[in-house]
């Protein structure tokens, strides 16, 4: 029972779709250019009068949420969601792992949450436990 555990886990962190590129490199981009990435997002709804709008894509494990303006990527999200609190440790842990493998530095971390960056972006990672699940929240903007 111990290695067909061990080995859904190992198959489910290999199938993450983790914060890396191309996720936040795709703030600034056209529309166009997310669709080409993503494909059509499986909702498309208005966040408020300022006229965004946000393009949401459902993984098998989460979400990728983008908000448009003026045609542009001007920000970037993603929620995993996982049963236990002990995958969503590892996956909190992996996720800061990944950003680090991608140039980012982790500035702040308290608990389990955590603010990564570089000269181009800073991004929050965060771990929850809402409505009966544990989840990482990654929210990415460009620096100015």
């Amino acid at each position: 029972m111990k290695i067909f555990l061990l080995s859904m886990l190992l198959l489910t962190f290999s199938e993450m779709s983790f914060a890396q590129s191309p996720y936040y490199t795709l703030i600034g981009e056209t529309t166009t250019q997310l669709k080409q990435e993503f494909g059509e997002p499986t909702t498309i709804s208005k966040k408020n009068n300022l006229g965004e709008i946000l393009y949401s894509y459902k993984s098998t494990i989460g979400y990728n949420g983008f908000f448009i303006y003026n045609g542009r990527v001007i920000t970037a999200h993603m929620a995993t969601y996982w049963g236990t609190r002990g995958q969503a440790n590892k996956a909190f842990e992996e996720c800061l792992k990944m950003y680090k493998n991608d140039g980012l530095k982790v500035v702040k971390k308290s608990g389990k949450s955590a603010i990564c960056s570089n000269n181009q972006y800073s991004i929050t990672v965060e771990m929850s436990y809402q409505n009966g699940r544990y989840s990482i929240i990654e929210n990415a903007i460009p620096k100015i």
